[in-house]
């Protein structure tokens, strides 16, 4: 509240101070909002490290946010090697902890997996099929936001015409 003058002028650094207190103490949603801080440079220099170490820590306590960032972060590469199916787990952890949102991105990972095979004229996995299929169909579903379920939707609809003819690897 200090830090978004909630209530009150704003004082981000006696904020921040206390929220950093807070995370170091184990709190779970101030190591998501101090890392997010981290992570975003937003009241706080960017230090991808200690981002994610923040991160890590609430989402081993469940907080569905902390998971949501890191799978961000191992998308695209801050801080970090990029790795695809290291965000994918912890955006199927987001969904499963409450973020809804993920879905989309996981069906999207796994849809760019399927698309860069392609591409490449390898075989396409036929578990990344699976899992690119299930989770459009679940964010063209669950997604709070019409935008995105059209755009599961779309890549859906891609997926499919993209698959005519691919030759597929169990």
């Amino acid at each position: 509240m200090l830090i978004k003058g909630e209530g009150g002028p704003p004082d981000v650094t006696r904020g921040l101070d206390l929220c950093r207190r807070a995370a170091d103490t184990g709190d779970a949603n101030a190591q998501t909002d101090y890392g997010g801080y981290l992570l975003t440079n937003q009241y706080a220099p960017k230090n991808s490290v200690e981002a994610r170490r923040y991160l890590l820590a609430a989402a081993e306590q469940g907080q569905a946010n902390a998971a949501f960032l890191l799978g961000q972060i191992y998308y695209n590469g801050d801080g970090v090697e990029k790795d695809v199916p290291k965000a994918a787990i912890w955006w199927i952890t987001a969904y499963e902890k409450g973020r809804k949102d993920a879905a989309f991105l996981i069906g999207a990972a796994a849809f760019k997996l399927v698309v860069d095979s392609a591409k490449a004229k390898q075989p396409v996995a036929t578990p990344i099929i699976d899992q690119a299929k299930r989770w459009l169909d679940i964010a063209n579903k669950e997604d709070h936001s019409p935008e995105k379920r059209a755009a599961a939707q779309e890549l859906r609809t891609s997926l499919d015409r993209l698959l005519v003819g691919s030759e597929r690897v169990d």
